[in-house]
């Protein structure tokens, strides 16, 4: 089978790839949509991986694994997953925190084979079955949507604060759309044009950066800039005291100085992850609007173009049709 495969930086498409069988408590999926994320990119840069790349999917269950018993009616259907792969049995999972699992790796990235191939396996308690009125197209998004409902409960939007969501990424944009719906005064701080329309659309604020006065008056901010250091010394002069600061970006980050978080009694909050279950519960509901946020469409077969394409600035979200 055909699969996106990176050995030690080096990324090409292999067209004789093994394909899995599952083992264990894992299944065999069919990806029906890829997502392209800026972790799988850091990962190529970073050329310490080796194995199938990839952790953002959308597919169909063909095979269940021998340990994966009482789990037929998952077959033929349609599921996202997790990337995150857990022991279930340190003290972090039995506690309810899997997601901070100390044996915990991605797929994709931490020597484990990822989904950009014709078939992949993966643990079935990773996957969640994708409600009959959410599309492939707006699924891929389940995991961006979890995570952005989970900071909004970490940090208790209430009243209508001031948030303002610094980049114009996927993550960013909806996490503008769920701080708008539960009543925040929201805007987007980007300098992506294809990110202007969209905002006016859904009627969040989006202003240039290099346009915004550090005043010290936002209740909240949400970094989800993701590789962008232009972005990172703008938090702490956006917030207010003892205002709040939510981390969402894997990659550069913004620059956080002790001194000034303890002058003015910032909270600092880091977000990794959300439940994909609870990410399809609300794009079931139809209020979000993610399927705008596809800005190109890729095969599998372009091989290397596909991470290139997705490395373009202008790009939103690149979606691979296997």
């Amino acid at each position: 089978m055909r699969a996106l495969v990176s050995e030690q930086g080096a990324v090409r498409l292999d067209h004789h790839w093994p394909e899995p069988d599952p083992v264990g408590d894992q299944v065999l999926v069919r990806p029906t949509r890829l997502g392209v994320t800026p972790a799988d990119l850091r990962a190529v840069r970073a050329g310490r991986f080796s194995g199938v790349l990839g952790s953002e999917f959308v597919g169909v269950v063909e095979k269940l694994g021998p340990d994966a018993a009482g789990q037929d009616h998952l077959l033929n259907k349609r599921v996202v997953g997790s990337p995150l792969i857990v022991c279930g049995e340190c003290d972090l999972c039995q506690r309810g925190l899997s997601q901070h699992c100390r044996a915990g790796k991605v797929i994709g990235r931490d020597g484990a084979d990822g989904c950009f191939a014709e078939r992949f396996a993966i643990g079935v308690r990773q996957i969640a079955p994708v409600p009959d009125g959410v599309d492939d197209d707006a699924a891929l998004f389940a995991g961006c949507v979890a995570r952005a409902m989970h900071a909004a409960r970490r940090v208790r939007i209430e009243g209508k604060p001031y948030v303002t969501v610094l980049g114009d990424t996927p993550l960013a944009l909806i996490a503008a759309q769920i701080m708008t719906s539960l009543n925040g005064s929201v805007r987007c701080l980007g300098d992506r044009p294809a990110a202007y329309g969209l905002c006016e659309k859904w009627g969040v604020k989006h202003r240039h950066i290099r346009e915004v006065g550090l005043r010290h008056d936002q209740d909240i901010v949400i970094d989800c800039a993701d590789d962008r250091p232009e972005f990172g010394d703008l938090a702490l002069g956006l917030v207010r005291p003892r205002g709040k600061i939510v981390l969402m970006s894997a990659g550069a980050g913004p620059k956080l100085d002790p001194h000034e978080i303890i002058e003015h009694e910032v909270e600092v909050y880091g977000v990794a992850s959300g439940n994909p279950c609870e990410g399809l519960a609300e794009l079931a509901k139809g209020a979000l609007d993610v399927v705008s946020l596809i800005s190109r469409r890729v095969r599998l077969v372009d091989g290397l173009s596909v991470l290139r394409a997705a490395a373009e600035a202008e790009q939103l979200k690149v979606v691979i049709d296997p």
